[in-house]
């Protein structure tokens, strides 16, 4: 059978029909005419070679040959056969169903599905189909991908959003709230959403308002910086980061007021911590010595100079910091842009590809956020 097909550069390396050599087979088998012009037809249909954009699942791709011809699909991947009856069980069976497939690594495979079914077909496919988004976004599987591709179908799906759910906001509160179904562990999602508003403007739908979003992310870093009892890095990384306002002229991000005095309540209360976390490499990975202060701290403090002061003040308790005074000199002089230094600031490393990591805070893992967000569900 592959003898009949050639391989030809059109929009990628695809499979093209060897009319000819068809013809031949057919013959060769004993296959009737009327069969054989059927099957050549069917043959034609398939790998019509006008086609210069071909589907990545399509059997013209090469990869995809020894798949459908050997029947090899359901020994790798999942199929709609098995994923089709999965949907329709109640939340926790799937969910487990889900957990398994992402365990045995065939997310990637879940997520072609996901694409290609259609989520709007009913409310409650909907949802159970953004639950599962959910859970390969809270394992950080394609992250800014799945997002995008989510936002846009909602926003592209105005009407049956609208015929699903009217003026009722609950269900799209409830996915950004710790609740017992799956809701997004941190809010970075808000954060891509508020950029849409931001960036598209009238163009964009979501059944959230900037506002409504703004104010979930707000709650959310209240509540997050209530329950810690040691300085946390992740109240910066999981949550104030997310809160956008806006953009300012030269497309700097400007994060809301009120977030900025919540992070500067917590840095008050946690200062030495807080400057173990400020310096950073300017570019990753790490090159030419290049570093700089936390680029949002000029927003927690209102100025760089109310930092300096903040700066002295520390340093007069804990002489840790005498240092980073004279960094922070430097990091003036160049109005704010970066800094250089031979030796490797004290409270940041390096690892053998160049990347840095802060040192003190090596135990407050992505993992660790994750099974405390778990937590919040029981």
């Amino acid at each position: 059978m592959k003898r009949v097909f050639n391989k030809e550069l059109q929009s990628g390396l695809h499979l093209s029909l060897n009319d000819k050599r068809l013809r031949r087979l057919c013959t060769e088998s004993n296959i009737g005419q009327n069969d054989k012009d059927a099957i050549i037809q069917i043959f034609r249909f398939l790998f019509d070679n006008s086609k210069t954009n071909v589907d990545t699942k399509s059997i013209r791709q090469p990869g995809n040959f020894d798949l459908y011809f050997d029947n090899a699909l359901n020994t790798k991947g999942i199929l709609f056969k098995d994923f089709t009856p999965v949907l329709q069980k109640p939340w926790n069976e799937i969910e487990t169903h889900v957990q398994q497939w992402i365990s045995e690594g065939k997310e990637g495979y879940l997520i072609d599905l996901l694409h290609d079914m259609n989520a709007f077909e009913s409310r409650d496919r909907f949802e159970r189909i953004t639950y599962i988004w959910i859970t390969l976004v809270n394992h950080r599987i394609r992250t800014d991908h799945l997002l995008e591709g989510w936002i846009r179908s909602i926003s592209e799906n105005r009407e049956s959003i609208n015929r699903f759910y009217g003026v009722d906001k609950t269900f799209f509160e409830r996915i950004f709230q710790p609740n017992p179904n799956p809701f997004f562990y941190d809010t970075y999602p808000i954060r891509i959403l508020l950029r849409k508003y931001i960036d598209d403007k009238n163009d964009f739908f979501f059944p959230l308002s900037k506002d409504e979003l703004q104010q979930i992310a707000l709650s959310r870093l209240r509540n997050y910086i209530g329950s810690r009892s040691q300085f946390d890095v992740r109240v910066f990384n999981n949550f104030y980061y997310n809160i956008w306002q806006d953009k300012d002229d030269h497309d700097r991000v400007i994060i809301l007021d009120e977030a900025n005095r919540l992070a500067k309540e917590y840095i008050e209360k946690y200062p030495e911590d807080y400057l173990r976390f400020t310096i950073r490499s300017k570019y990753t990975p790490h090159l030419d010595e290049h570093y700089v202060f936390e680029p949002f701290t000029k927003q927690y403090f209102g100025s760089w100079e109310e930092f300096k002061s903040f700066l002295a003040k520390t340093v007069a308790k804990t002489s840790e910091f005498s240092e980073m005074v004279r960094y922070f000199e430097a990091f003036e002089k160049a109005n704010y842009d970066g800094f250089q230094s031979v030796s490797i600031p004290q409270w940041i490393e390096m690892d053998s590809n160049g990347n840095s990591s802060m040192k003190y805070f090596k135990d407050q893992t992505y993992e660790e956020f994750v099974q405390k967000m778990k937590e919040l569900r029981r």
